[in-house]
């Protein structure tokens, strides 16, 4: 996609969320996010993700926030990560044992191979995804809304990957694909000891490569403009982007 026409699918997703009473905001003053998390109900951030952790820039990160008239009601980041020539197997352990700290520890070991092998460049992490329960059964608002993140972040930073971390069980049921990625690997890498509070040993990543960024964004337009609107099940999620496939399979 060129930068026309990747404007132009913000253009069309966000007519559609204020025909339905929302408002996107992309949130400068980073000072305001403990607010906002209060406002919507999220308890908590990833260190990822937080500004209590990170030195945001409107440089390296986004955070984006959707409203209805009572307040936010879904909310995301956005974070720039570019490894140039370092490899995830490298990186990864690294931002973890910062992000949790134990004691100097190492957090994770075992990072998939076919992630190191293949996931490299410029990477944008996108994470902290959290819906209000008033808005939950309106999965095409939520599709929206990441598809937009997506978007922002090709415009933004042209990367090479775009990724985030989510339960298996959640992938199971067509997360990963919900969110607008297209390959998931199941075994990114392996805790060391008990993982800490907000993560457990059942997680894989999920990734959305710049090659797949059009077909993505496409499959989520294509239900907004149909004027169904309905929740899309895992089944009809994945016919319309393929088959599951892993990293190593999407190189």
């Amino acid at each position: 996609m060129d930068i026309l026409e990747r404007s132009h699918s913000i253009g069309i997703l966000r007519e559609d969320l204020i025909r339905q009473g929302l408002t996107l905001e992309l949130v400068e003053d980073y000072s305001r996010i403990s607010e906002m998390m209060e406002l919507s109900g999220k308890d908590h951030l990833s260190p990822f993700t937080s500004p209590e952790f990170n030195d945001f820039t409107a440089g390296n990160c986004i955070w984006l926030c959707l409203h209805d008239a009572d307040g936010p009601v879904v909310m995301g980041a956005a974070r720039l990560e570019d490894l140039r020539g370092e490899t995830l197997d490298r990186y990864w352990p690294r931002i973890f044992r910062r992000g949790y700290l134990d004691g100097g520890m190492q957090r994770i070991e075992n990072v998939s191979p076919a992630i190191s092998s293949v996931v490299q460049g410029r990477l944008v992490y996108f994470g902290d995804l959290f819906v209000a329960k008033r808005l939950r059964p309106s999965l095409v608002i939520l599709q929206s809304f990441t598809a937009i993140g997506h978007l922002l972040c090709s415009l933004k930073w042209e990367p090479d990957w775009i990724y985030c971390f989510l339960r298996r069980r959640d992938a199971a049921r067509g997360a990963a694909f919900q969110y607008g990625f297209s390959v998931v690997e199941r075994q990114p890498y392996r805790w060391v000891g008990d993982p800490p509070e907000g993560r457990s040993n059942d997680e894989c990543a999920a990734f959305l490569p710049a090659r797949s960024l059009e077909g993505s964004v496409r499959s989520v337009i294509e239900v907004v403009q149909s004027g169904k609107g309905g929740p899309l099940s895992a089944e009809a999620i994945i016919e319309r982007k393929g088959s599951s496939r892993t990293v190593g399979e999407a190189s």
